[in-house]
């Protein structure tokens, strides 16, 4: 078997390209890419009915040298624009700039037809020697913006080089920020960089897209069995899906249920938390019994049904037992001060499996019925399938000749009966 992986993928090798040169061995063409799609949903202060998007790409070279950006912005007017930054922090977090855009020049200058385009190189990393006084008591946050990011897991220091910007990238820690003179201290649009989960030509004018027809998506599998109390034999099962605008702008709801009668659910919640933890509830369906149709519930949510505290509840009294209501308001991630009040911060929780769904009964009204966490789809496993001396490989993973992973399926045929040689006979791109 091992000799017959190794035949095909050096027969899709020969079929594709040649490797080149040193310069992929030492790491400077080849490249990890992050992607960001910037909207007013995304940001934390004032409401701003914007009509502006963008989309962000970040692609580190993987010897770290430097990282490439591109920018494209629709509906900004850039004599507007006053700031434009990456920052550093998870949504829900405002968090202090890493990189000033406008060190590479004037925004007017440097944004053509909405298109900006540099080389970010250790030079471009704020590094603070000496971080701005504390603000007097009670006063309100004014410009400018907190600078320098901490390393990571609490270390002490902060990132100076682009190998820690890479690093805070790959947690999920960085975002694009613009700033303009109506909303100069939150900023107009804002996105959240990711890594890109499967290849993508390089953006132009011409292929740009803004993340209000693309989504993310997570699934859960409902069932008794993942609750954490009362034990109720119960036979109800269901499966949900979150899908999010990429921009995240909204995210759409689907909630089957089978084997239950829907008249008996007391409640349906968006829980925040890893199995086996009873976590607050971040989102609240209402009145669910209305809301089904043929067992199915389909909502579309926005940053308005997030659950946000703004005064926590009492401690309960430790001689009585754990009673509705259920507590409230997800915090943020990586431990940071405050609470997820967007959708973005939803998206940020789904994507470290702290997302669940929990309906709950009339006999099971505290821990829940049936109970499910949602997850990102796994990679599909595709096998070849061999038949009348031909191979077909449905789907592979290869490096084209720009250092970039491409999908492809291919046919072989085996050239010898006597023998697992192989001959390439088909090959075509999986976009």
């Amino acid at each position: 078997m091992t000799r017959l992986i190794f035949l095909l993928l050096t027969g899709l090798t020969a079929g594709l390209h040649s490797f080149y040169a040193q310069a992929t061995v030492f790491g400077v063409n080849t490249v990890t890419e992050y992607e960001a799609f910037l909207s007013p949903a995304q940001e934390l202060g004032e409401a701003n009915n914007s009509q502006a998007q963008g989309y962000g790409r970040l692609s580190f070279a993987d010897d770290l040298s430097n990282a490439k950006l591109e920018i494209f912005l629709k509906n900004v007017d850039m004599n507007q624009v006053t700031a434009f930054h990456i920052h550093c922090g998870s949504p829900n977090v405002l968090g202090p700039i890493v990189t000033n855009l406008a060190d590479f020049g004037a925004f007017t200058d440097t944004f053509v037809d909405g298109h900006f385009s540099a080389t970010i190189t250790n030079s471009n990393i704020v590094f603070v020697t000496m971080p701005p006084p504390t603000p007097p008591i009670g006063q309100s946050f004014t410009l400018p913006l907190p600078e320098g990011c901490p390393n990571d897991y609490g270390q002490l220091g902060q990132v100076y080089t682009v190998a820690g910007l890479a690093w805070l990238a790959e947690k999920g820690l960085l975002y694009f920020n613009l700033h303009t003179a109506e909303h100069a201290f939150y900023g107009e649009i804002r996105g959240q960089l990711y890594p890109l989960t499967q290849y993508k030509a390089t953006p132009t004018a011409e292929n740009v897209t803004y993340g209000t027809d693309s989504y993310n998506e997570y699934t859960a599998n409902l069932s008794p069995e993942q609750e954490l109390g009362e034990a109720s034999g119960s036979v109800a099962s269901g499966t949900g899906t979150l899908r999010f605008k990429q921009d995240m702008s909204s995210a759409q709801v689907e909630l089957t249920i089978r084997d239950f009668d829907t008249s008996q659910i007391t409640a349906i919640h968006l829980h925040c938390g890893t199995p086996n933890v009873l976590g607050p509830y971040i989102i609240h369906f209402g009145d669910v019994a209305s809301k089904f149709v043929d067992g199915k519930l389909s909502v579309t949510l926005t940053n308005d049904d997030i659950v946000f505290v703004k005064q926590a509840p009492p401690p309960p009294d430790l001689a009585a037992s754990f009673t509705l209501p259920l507590p409230e308001g997800c915090p943020n991630d990586y431990g940071q001060v405050g609470q997820v009040y967007t959708i973005a911060g939803l998206e940020a929780l789904a994507r470290k499996n702290a997302l669940y769904f929990n309906v709950h009964s009339v006999e099971n009204a505290f821990y829940g019925e049936i109970r499910g966490v949602l997850k990102a789809p796994l990679p599909r496993v595709d096998r070849a399938s061999y038949e009348n001396a031909q191979l077909t490989v449905p789907a592979i993973d290869v490096l084209d000749s720009d250092g970039k992973t491409a999908t492809y399926k291919a046919d072989l045929i085996r050239t010898d009966s006597m023998s697992w040689l192989f001959e390439l006979k088909t090959i075509e791109e999986v976009k």
